[in-house]
């Protein structure tokens, strides 16, 4: 029994297939980095559903950004009764030793280990949608771009932040991609960027998280509101805070359905191969689009979101 209260537990009554082909894994864990990002709820949300419709039971665990509670959550995992493990890293330079010795088969979903390790990854293409995503913006005119994060250790950020550099640099931009990491209290965070924001005098932020994108919206709303409506603000989530936000938001989405499908057939691949190892690594990108966001003052007015930012494949 897992100790953790924050164990979300998805049951299915169905029973485990015994056919060698048509067998399934029967009971899966998937341990997410931290649920506190739209990001990684959206997919928990898709693979627990898929899974149960595939007659899998799947337990949740967030690690909640911690490496220390994910690496306790993993052992915790590894040693009970499951037929296989979804893992989203917190630290993509930091590989528990345990993964290498485990029993089940493992599908890592969103981020991943520079470190190699023969198994599946599924997730979109950070560093070519981040890529496109400041191609986008140059040609919406922004020239000084900011990329806002919590933290750096993750594999999608940086993938993010080097298709970033990638794209500025195919420009010939002199401005070099500004980053701004708020690791820290919230008030510590919102000054950082405010200060970043007028000295740098930026024309487009792309905030990696829903909640790097909350701390935006905080230091705006206390910064001169000349400064403010010029920004053009970009974020890797469905942004929550734009049905309280005064400011209209352009938001990356993935295909989360997809995303989801792809790793419980991965899974269960991986699973039906376990007497014989697989020993190579897959990765199996998907694209994402931009869709532009309508702010609160957008919808009490009762106006559209301009037809160019609607939607926008990557």
């Amino acid at each position: 029994m897992l100790s953790e209260q924050s164990f979300v537990n998805t049951m299915s009554n169905l029973d485990r297939h015994t056919g060698e082909e048509g067998k399934l894994p029967a009971r899966i864990a998937i341990l997410a980095s931290d649920m506190r990002d739209e990001l990684d709820l959206d997919l928990v949300r898709c693979i627990v559903s898929q899974a149960g419709c595939e007659g899998m039971r799947a337990t949740v665990c967030d690690a909640a950004g911690s490496l220390a509670k994910e690496r306790r959550l993993l052992s915790e995992l590894l040693e009970s009764d499951i037929d296989g493990l979804i893992l989203s890293p917190v630290d993509c330079h930091q590989m528990p030793p345990q993964l290498r010795a485990a029993r089940c088969p493992v599908v890592l979903v969103g981020q991943q280990y520079f470190e190699p390790l023969a198994t599946t990854f599924v997730g979109i293409d950070n560093c070519a949608t981040a890529q496109r995503t400041v191609e986008h913006l140059r040609d919406t005119g922004c020239e000084k771009i900011g990329f806002l994060a919590v933290s750096d250790q993750q594999y999608s950020t940086q993938q993010r932040i080097f298709g970033s550099r990638i794209a500025l640099a195919n420009h010939g931009v002199a401005e070099p991609l500004q980053i701004i990491i708020t690791a820290g209290s919230d008030d510590a965070a919102r000054d950082r960027i405010r200060n970043a924001l007028s000295e740098k005098r930026l024309d487009a932020v792309i905030c990696d998280s829903s909640s790097a994108c909350y701390q935006l919206l905080l230091a705006l709303d206390e910064s001169p509101a000349a400064m403010a409506a010029k920004l053009q603000v970009v974020t890797f989530s469905s942004s929550r805070w734009q049905r309280f936000s005064k400011f209209r938001i352009v938001a990356i989405q993935q295909p989360s359905e997809q995303i989801a499908s792809h790793v419980l057939q991965s899974l269960t691949r991986r699973f039906r191969f376990a007497g014989r190892k697989l020993p190579h690594k897959n990765e199996i990108f998907l694209g994402a689009e931009i869709v532009g966001l309508a702010s609160r003052a957008d919808r009490i007015a009762g106006r559209a979101v301009p037809e160019s930012a609607r939607c926008i494949a990557l």
